[in-house]
């Protein structure tokens, strides 16, 4: 069985329908949207052609949204406050939810800890990835890496705390503050 995962970025080279029929037929199992460039509507609209190829050919695509140079776009300026500090570029998950209801939404790009975990699944991811703080932990040891999701992992639970929630669920529901400059 292939554990293995073929990622494939959707940009302007990619995103035609013969492009990626061809990258679905070779075995792409994520597209990957940088947020970075474009709007919300046009990410909707490749996320949409994405799911109606998928559906055709029978094959399941996730898709990934990749907001690591988002900090830099409008979206990051008009970002969202959740448990009243400043999310990361948070309009991009909220925009892409409201568009794209029922798609597996997964946040990464600039996710460094457990806080930041949170308030995606709070704006609507359904997972968020964390990678880059546990590259030096993985350069040490398998155990320096347990020990470092157990920091994540306790600073979720924590944040659940704060708005109340007592599951991932709950969590998922809790109310947004939009913060004032």
């Amino acid at each position: 069985m292939r554990r293995t995962k073929i990622v494939c970025t959707i940009g302007p080279a990619s995103q035609s329908e013969a492009v990626l029929t061809g990258l679905m037929r070779a075995g792409m199992d994520v597209a990957r949207l940088n947020f970075s460039h474009g709007d919300h509507a046009f990410h909707a609209s490749i996320i949409k052609k994405i799911r109606r190829l998928a559906r055709r050919l029978e094959r399941p695509v996730a898709i990934l949204q990749d907001r690591a140079e988002t900090r830099k776009s409008k979206a990051a300026r008009e970002s969202v406050d959740v448990f009243a500090g400043k999310s990361a570029p948070a309009n991009a998950v909220i925009e892409v939810r409201k568009a794209l209801p029922d798609i597996e939404l997964i946040a990464s790009g600039g996710i460094r800890n457990g806080l930041d975990v949170a308030k995606c699944i709070a704006l609507g991811a359904n997972v968020a990835a964390i990678g880059q703080p546990l590259l030096a932990p993985a350069l040490e040891s398998a155990d320096k890496v347990i020990k470092s999701l157990g920091k994540v992992i306790h600073e979720i639970k924590v944040a659940m705390l704060c708005v109340g929630a007592s599951d991932l669920a709950a969590l998922r529901r809790a109310p947004l503050v939009r913060g004032t400059e």
